[in-house]
């Protein structure tokens, strides 16, 4: 079984709003919530009654495996908080058609799959 929640990846906020953040491709780092407003913002939370709200990197940190052993595709990261599970895939717009939305929800719902 995978363990989607390895606590020494875990980070957490109880800001109003606070920011995921990823380097652009191709990157090797971990997407990661910043509480400081800045550039580096790619998807912003409203946590509008300040709740704890937990997040883990999905990406470059849980590895999910294909049948053949080579890394399958993973989420950038996951918020999760009191009952809800919330998949994270941040994308950057290209092109003129939306392939890269449709690339994004198939990310997302293989791992609605696993889980």
């Amino acid at each position: 079984m995978i363990d989607f929640f390895p606590i020494e990846h875990i980070a957490s906020s109880s800001k109003r709003k606070f920011g995921i953040c990823d380097r652009p491709a191709p990157a090797a780092d971990k997407a990661y919530i910043a509480e400081n407003e800045g550039q580096d913002w790619i998807a912003v939370v409203d946590n509008h009654y300040q709740i704890k709200v937990n997040f883990v990197p999905i990406d470059h940190c849980i590895e999910l495996r294909k049948e053949n052993g080579k890394m399958d595709n993973r989420c950038d990261g996951c918020l999760f908080y009191e009952d809800a599970i919330i998949f994270v895939e941040l994308k950057q717009r290209g092109g003129k058609d939306n392939y890269w939305i449709k690339e994004g929800e198939k990310t997302i719902a293989f791992h609605y799959q696993i889980f």
